[in-house]
């Protein structure tokens, strides 16, 4: 996944995947030709001219008003703005878009999609387009005008793929900046293949702790049917799986009120090697807490402890979830059992 510096990497369409309860499909040929080819988008690309609303409900209002305010003005005036996408591009069968999210104060709308994604509630997007129904019933693109947060995107398989590390879904991202060691990317190939993405409306809908638990079965499951090569490949996009939901359910723990207790609130013991990593962990990291909200930050000791903790209760799941999976753990190290 090419790499670029924006809050958001969105996947806007999958050119494989139809349009909810259609067999209608966008062509790539077209959005190639009119979009990545096209000097005009290029321009207003360029010129942050590809406006992000909030809903589809303000894009009709926006398209609607072109005799009223000048059309690019509604960037300034109007009230679901909510950033610009800074590039567009192919990859695979998908094209993706960077956006920028304005500051919310200026911009509310701006604020609810933070919000949305930092409470961890599903947030699709949806392409702003002109465009005509080809000679095979499928959809010819003609201009790409923007892209819509929506809770009711049309085509499959388009949404929010990578958040930048300090737009946290957690509470407090400095926290996670300081502690967080899983990178930033977007779900790979495996785990689109094989993990329950469509699912994840689903998922907002349950207990943290029963989602991550349906992650874990599900990793165990795939891993008994990859490969040793396809499973170093994967490993660091296997582990985000997973990894991710524990970062962001402690972050969140760190600055609420009440003690942290990781049985309870994740109901980890289960899946852990050593069950007892779970009380250490209690132990510990609520001196940490105690520590962070007396001062209100933490120093580079408290930083330290706080990774090691987290490496230690990692490293006792994924042992245990190899050893269900039947697999050497070296392999989501990226080595080779053969290569110790």
């Amino acid at each position: 996944m090419i790499t670029r510096d924006a809050d958001l990497i969105v996947r806007m369409i999958d050119f494989t995947k139809p349009g909810v309860g259609t067999n209608q499909f966008m062509s790539k040929d077209s959005f190639i030709e009119n979009v990545i080819n096209n000097d005009y988008h290029k321009k207003r690309l360029k010129n942050g001219m590809l406006k992000c609303l909030l809903t589809h409900q303000g894009r009709d209002f926006a398209d609607n008003n072109r005799t009223g305010t000048p059309y690019d003005d509604i960037l300034a005036t109007h009230p679901d703005m909510c950033g610009v996408m800074r590039d567009v591009w192919i990859e695979g069968d998908s094209a993706y878009a960077a956006i920028d999210l304005f500051d919310p104060v200026a911009f509310p709308a701006a604020g609810k999609v933070k919000e949305l994604i930092k409470k961890g509630t599903y947030v699709g997007v949806s392409m702003a387009t002109e465009s005509i129904e080809g000679p095979q019933g499928n959809y010819e693109i003609k201009e790409l005008i923007g892209c819509d947060f929506t809770l009711d995107n049309f085509f499959i398989g388009s949404g929010i793929v990578t958040i930048k590390k300090n737009f946290s879904r957690g509470k407090n991202g400095s926290i996670i900046m300081n502690f967080s060691n899983t990178p930033d990317k977007e779900r790979s190939s495996i785990i689109k293949d094989n993990f329950s993405l469509r699912e994840i409306i689903r998922e907002s809908k349950m207990p943290y702790y029963m989602v991550l638990s349906k992650r874990i079965v599900e990793a165990i499951t795939v891993l008994k049917n990859l490969s040793p090569e396809l499973i170093k490949k994967s490993a660091p996009q296997i582990k985000a799986y997973i990894n991710d939901m524990i970062y962001n359910w402690t972050a969140d723990a760190l600055v609420n009120p009440g003690r942290i207790n990781i049985a309870l609130g994740l109901r980890i013991n289960r899946y852990l090697e050593n069950p007892q990593i779970a009380s250490s962990f209690n132990q510990r990291i609520n001196m940490i807490k105690n520590t962070y909200s007396r001062m209100g930050f933490l120093s580079k000791v408290h930083q330290a402890n706080l990774n090691t903790l987290m490496e230690e209760l990692l490293d006792s799941l994924w042992s245990f979830i190899c050893k269900k999976a039947g697999i050497d753990k070296t392999l989501l190290a990226g080595v080779n059992p053969t290569e110790k």
